[in-house]
């Protein structure tokens, strides 16, 4: 299975070659597709159906919707993936809360899986904002039927960028942004400085890495729906700290949870059942999402109902 992440040494000679031989500014080296299929039908555990969506992109997006064997769906969520391979091995990563009672929708970028396109910072815009749009008409159930947004990593960023800037006014009840980042140019500065000559391509980064789309400038003009965000405390591949600065641009409802001990994007994965139980608490209400409820509350609640059922059992 491929790591879902920037790996440092593949970004920084991206860079560097995108420098020396071409000179563009398309933020190439912030995408790893892959066409191929890493899982087929027989693969999945629940029922889907796939997707065709022309983006306002130009392209056509694979999108693939899964649903809960539950019987009644809580909700539906949307997952942008993050800079590596594609759909079919990304959705691991949320698979996890169609066993909880939700529906879960993952897509591929422009020039990811079988996407067409090329994956640029303005691909990936129109992307974000034709699934938005698409994902906003969806209709609820009943009235507690939540709408939920996850991006991960450049999933993130991309996310952000289609919230900032809606086709139609979005109904969503929570939007988490997980392990991103506030700007293309600070984050190849960091790529590159822990490597020999790393000092050459940072200095030079405005002139191949655009933040035209970048995700800092645009969290003001997010919609009034509570954000999370969160980021390992041990990331060693996005710095902590470019959260903490999407998270101090934010306004509104918003909360920022430091996941201890774990790594890059991988704080909710099948690794750390307990987040994705805190993660579960503002998904199921997301209420609770408040300036208060940090993951040391969120870590408390979890552990009273653990108690509690324990108690009942007995």
């Amino acid at each position: 299975m491929l790591h879902h992440h920037i790996t440092r040494v593949s970004l920084w000679l991206t860079m560097a070659c995108a420098l020396l031989l071409t000179g563009c500014s398309s933020n190439r080296p912030f995408y790893a597709p892959a066409s191929e299929t890493f899982r087929t039908t027989a693969d999945y555990r629940h029922p889907y159906q796939d997707l065709w969506l022309a983006s306002g992109s130009g392209n056509l997006m694979h999108v693939q919707r899964h649903f809960t064997n539950a019987g009644h769906s809580q909700g539906v969520v949307l997952h942008f993936h993050g800079n590596r391979g594609n759909l079919s091995d990304t959705i691991v990563k949320v698979e996890w809360l169609l066993d909880e009672g939700y529906d879960l929708v993952v897509f591929d970028y422009s020039g990811y899986g079988n996407s067409s396109g090329t994956p640029t910072p303005a691909t990936t815009f129109e992307d974000a904002r034709t699934l938005l749009d698409w994902f906003n008409r969806l209709p609820r159930q009943d009235a507690d039927y939540r709408k939920v947004v996850i991006g991960e990593s450049l999933g993130g960023a991309i996310l952000v960028s289609g919230l900032a800037a809606p086709l139609a006014p979005l109904d969503l009840d929570l939007v988490v942004v997980d392990s991103s980042f506030h700007s293309y140019v600070a984050l190849a500065r960091s790529v590159a400085a822990d490597h020999l000559l790393g000092w050459t391509i940072s200095w030079a980064a405005p002139l191949v890495i655009s933040d035209d789309y970048a995700a800092g400038p645009r969290m003001a003009q997010l919609p009034a729906a509570p954000l999370l965000i969160s980021h390992c405390d041990s990331d060693s591949l996005i710095p902590h700290s470019f959260s903490e600065q999407l998270f101090q641009a934010a306004r509104g409802n918003k909360v920022m949870w430091s996941l201890p001990g774990c790594a890059h994007a991988r704080g909710f994965g099948n690794e750390y059942p307990l987040n994705q139980q805190l993660l579960l608490t503002v998904i199921d209400q997301p209420s609770r999402l408040t300036a208060e409820y940090d993951y040391a509350a969120a870590l408390a609640l979890v552990n009273n109902q653990s108690l509690l059922l324990s108690h009942a059992g007995r």
